[in-house]
């Protein structure tokens, strides 16, 4: 099967934040090892009746010369596709709740602001119907406005109540996604013989989401 990938902060390092270490934050040097190794940190693609537009969210804030490059990017992107078909943007960090969440969230959960707003308001003015995510470590459904925002899950383990509310469903699994004429169908799958693993129980706790 085809398939594309967008880095996370375990792969190129987190956005700059008051509680990320220097040394896990974001680097040209990473995000260059990515593109070599993996492949496009951004992308977009077309299907008949909907685009998937990808960005890397960890430059968000970053101050990097790619992040500028990305937002010029990412804006011709939606301006070709705004009168077009609707538009899925996939980003690994989420990019918006209700303003009450966002106020008291740590600053590593969300895009990072006031770089991630400017995501986020790109994004109503370009025609997306849905933002994908992940994250989190939680499946959710979120209607902000006229935009669809899906958290996928993860495929590893889920953060105890105590270090993380629960927003959504802390289950393993994986997000099955629909698209076609109708609109769009999320799902979270579990498929057989997966792990429902809580990290801190039978896990080492490391600096994650």
């Amino acid at each position: 099967m085809p398939w594309l990938a967008i880095p996370g902060n375990h792969d190129i390092g987190d956005n700059p934040s008051p509680a990320t270490p220097p040394e896990w934050m974001v680097t040209a040097e990473r995000c260059e090892r990515w593109v070599d190794l993996v492949g496009a940190d951004r992308w977009s693609v077309e299907f008949p009746d909907w685009s998937l537009v990808a960005i890397n969210a960890q430059l968000v804030g970053s101050g990097l010369e790619a992040e500028e490059e990305q937002r010029a990017w990412l804006g011709g992107e939606l301006a070709t596709r705004a009168d077009r078909q609707p538009v899925v943007l996939v980003t690994h960090k989420p990019i918006d709740a209700a303003e009450a969440e966002l106020s008291v969230a740590p600053s590593y959960r969300f895009l990072p602001r006031p770089d991630g707003r400017r995501v986020d308001e790109g994004a109503g003015a370009g025609g997306i119907e849905v933002v994908l995510s992940g994250h989190v470590h939680q499946y959710r459904h979120l209607e902000l406005g006229a935009t669809t925002h899906v958290w996928a899950p993860t495929t590893w383990a889920v953060l105890p109540d105590d270090s993380q509310p629960v927003l959504g469903a802390k289950r393993c699994g994986v997000l099955s996604l629909t698209l076609d004429t109708a609109g769009f169908e999320a799902v979270l799958v579990e498929p057989d013989g997966i792990r429902q693993q809580t990290l801190g129980e039978d896990l080492a706790d490391p600096y994650l989401v």
